[in-house]
């Protein structure tokens, strides 16, 4: 086999068919010279002449095929030899890029197993990172919780070592009947307690009562311009609430609260006219109600429908926005334990609300024991409390003066609920929604002046007081007994109409176990509660309205004594 530069040597076929023409053409270029020479010297040339120059001819042409042959011959081999070569090499080149290829695919193969081992090695952190997220989440909202706490016992305190110069402040009262309540004020009424018959709970200011309105209220306003040299901006429109009543001894006393900038923060203005020229009562103040904590204490037994009208309240007003309630639920019995547990749960998920405690008791209900124990079973310092039924519904309003009239060790808060009617006589038997029969007018309701049962007091006061005496049974009495502690001790009762806290109505049975004053109280509250003056007088008469004979009530009265007899006798009989 010949090498590569033996090959490289070799002349091409192409150099040799040019070798090839070119001896032709000598040849055929001989042949012609021959020719013309013979043609012009035909005599001169001998046989041999002749003879030697065709063999030489014939020699030459015979050399050349020999030589082409022969070098096309060593062409063709040399052919083979290269295209055998170029197959081998053909061969290897796969062969090394399948190599080639191989390597990358196990290097490929290597770096996707490292991954998916750094992906595992990467899910187990992020297993981790979350589950201490989640502990995180947990811990940031019990500092949340205690932050909040410890806030309002700071403003609690601030608010204590401000008040003690409080002006309403007065002498110690022995019964709630010696207690000279406030009206509350808005911007463009006032709802008074003692209205008559004739009167309205709610009534625009007019009259004298007008005139001293907007003389004090323009006194508030002008005080406030001035206030610290601010130059504020200021209407009777900004106007919150307000409380003003008429003492006959110490004279007028107002205290107003006005908005601000901050729609937690308030102006305070006091203001007295003790029978002579208007005087402000020591210093402009400003109240920071943001953070200030209230628990709401609520006894419970039974009742989780109209438990659950409270809680969609509740969540409305306090969870979605004040933000700033905590609900603790003393429940009475077993019935009906998994159905409240439920209902809160179900609360807590939707609206993400934490702030509540579920106390349960096995005793006989009693009112004052429940709210003793939500009382006590706070642990978190000085709060806020706000005692609540079941029945009772309020507004955001409510909270803020719960706030404004309650400090620790120096006053408390007795607001004058509105009680309304029984709906179906006030709306001839179509009532509309709860929200809907918040009005005050002497057809729907009266303020409750003889109820004592919602008050707003710090959780120390109430301790130092003593609390409820635990030794009365069944209904009532036991927040009256608190209200006169309260009178007899050091501390500023505000009893005042609220706008904003609405007792509603729900049948009342009294029952005759009770003793003589409690049953005479539920007495009362049930026909106070039914209906206004004229719509009983309407209802007592009947279609005998018309009559122009004077009713016999007094007949009546023996008549429906006598049926009730009858009946009493003729179920015994049946009994038999």
């Amino acid at each position: 086999m010949l090498d590569d530069d033996h090959l490289a040597e070799k002349p091409t076929i192409y150099n040799l068919y040019v070798a090839q023409n070119t001896v032709n053409l000598n040849i055929q270029e001989l042949w012609r010279t021959s020719k013309r020479r013979l043609k012009y010297a035909m005599p001169r040339i001998s046989t041999v002449v002749v003879f030697r120059a065709t063999f030489a001819l014939v020699l030459f042409i015979l050399m050349g095929q020999i030589l082409l042959f022969a070098l096309t011959r060593c062409k063709g081999l040399g052919d083979d030899e290269l295209n055998s070569k170029n197959h081998e090499r053909q061969a290897e080149i796969p062969t090394e890029k399948l190599s080639s290829l191989m390597e990358k695919i196990r290097l490929l193969n290597l770096d996707v197993k490292n991954l998916k081992q750094e992906n595992n090695a990467l899910s187990g952190v992020i297993r981790d990172l979350t589950a201490r997220n989640k502990d995180i989440s947990k811990r940031l909202k019990r500092l949340k919780n205690a932050e909040k706490f410890t806030i309002a016992q700071e403003l609690s305190r601030e608010k204590s070592r401000k008040a003690k110069g409080e002006f309403l402040k007065g002498q110690p009262l022995r019964t709630e009947f010696e207690v000279v309540p406030f009206d509350g004020v808005a911007f463009n009424a006032i709802y008074q307690i003692y209205h008559g018959l004739s009167g309205n709970p709610a009534e625009r200011p007019h009259g004298h009562k007008g005139k001293d309105y907007l003389e004090v209220m323009k006194f508030a306003v002008d005080a406030l311009k001035n206030y610290e040299g601010r130059n504020m901006e200021i209407t009777a429109r900004d106007l919150v609430d307000g409380v003003m009543r008429v003492d006959r001894i110490i004279g007028s006393q107002y205290d107003f609260y006005f908005r601000s900038t901050n729609n937690k923060v308030f102006h305070r203005v006091k203001i007295e006219r003790p029978f002579g020229p208007l005087n402000l009562a020591g210093s402009i103040e400003t109240v920071d109600t943001n953070n200030e904590l209230i628990n709401l204490i609520l006894p419970l037994s039974g009742r989780l429908d109209k438990f659950k009208a409270f809680l969609d309240n509740f969540v409305d007003v306090c969870v979605r926005w004040d933000r700033s309630v905590f609900l603790t639920v003393v429940f009475f019995g077993q019935a009906g334990k998994e159905e409240l547990e439920t209902m809160m749960e179900n609360v807590s998920k939707a609206e993400n609300f934490t702030d509540y405690k579920l106390i349960f008791s096995n005793e006989t209900f009693s009112r004052g024991y429940g709210l003793q124990q939500g009382a006590t079973s706070w642990e978190k310092g000085n709060v806020l409390m706000f005692f609540c039924d079941v029945d009772v519904l309020f507004t955001s309003q409510f909270l803020d003066r719960c706030r404004f009239y309650s400090t620790p060790g120096v006053k408390l808060y007795y607001p004058v609920v509105f009680s309304l009617y029984n709906p179906t006589i006030v709306y001839g038997g179509s009532p509309p929604p709860n929200q809907n029969q918040f009005r005050i007018n002497r057809d729907t309701g009266y303020w409750r002046d003889f109820g004592y049962g919602m008050t707003c007091q710090y959780r120390n006061d109430f301790i130092k007081i003593g609390g409820f005496d635990l030794s009365i049974k069944g209904w009532g009495m036991e927040d009256v007994k608190l209200y006169r502690s309260y009178l007899a001790s050091d501390l500023v009762v505000i009893r005042a109409a609220d706008r904003g806290i609405f007792h509603t109505w729900h049948p009342k049975y009294c029952s005759r176990n009770l003793t003589q004053s409690q049953f005479l109280s539920c007495i009362k509250s049930k026909v106070k509660s039914e209906a206004s003056h004229s719509q009983l007088g309407l209802l007592a008469f009947g279609g005998k309205i018309f009559d122009e004979k004077e009713t016999n009530w007094i007949g009546q009265l023996k008549a429906s004594k006598k049926n009730k007899i009858t009946e009493g006798k003729k179920s015994a009989t049946t009994s038999q």
